[in-house]
């Protein structure tokens, strides 16, 4: 097919891009200066963002790093809390309405769950 046959119509910068058309005739086989100008403007807005969201990334690792030791030692914190409210709360509690046999029981339970954790 000729290059005038051709169907622009899908392409984005197709009635821009092809100067002016005499008789179905492109004149001309290169871009216009409008399709040049958009497409630079675009390549240099996505070497922009592509900086942007590196540094972002980068900003989000260094959160991250930080973050996440603080979560470890927040979730041994709460683990040691309720281990304290087991053993000075809720056992002296219970030592006054279970046997014995029951109440060693329910401590061994707590003992094995909290090594296990």
């Amino acid at each position: 097919a000729a290059l005038w046959q051709l169907n622009l119509g899908d392409r984005p910068c197709a009635k821009m891009g092809w100067g002016n058309m005499q008789s179905g005739v492109p004149e001309q086989a290169k871009p216009g200066l409008l399709c040049i100008w958009i497409r630079r403007r675009a390549r240099q807005m996505l070497r922009c963002m592509s900086g942007c969201c590196g540094f972002c990334l980068d900003c989000m690792d260094i959160v991250l790093r930080v973050l996440g030791p603080l979560m470890v030692l927040l979730a041994v914190c709460l683990i040691g809390f309720v281990a304290y409210t087991f053993f000075t709360i809720i056992i002296p509690h219970l030592s006054d309405r279970t046997s014995t046999p029951m109440l060693l029981m329910q401590m061994a339970l707590g003992c094995f769950l909290l090594v296990n954790v």
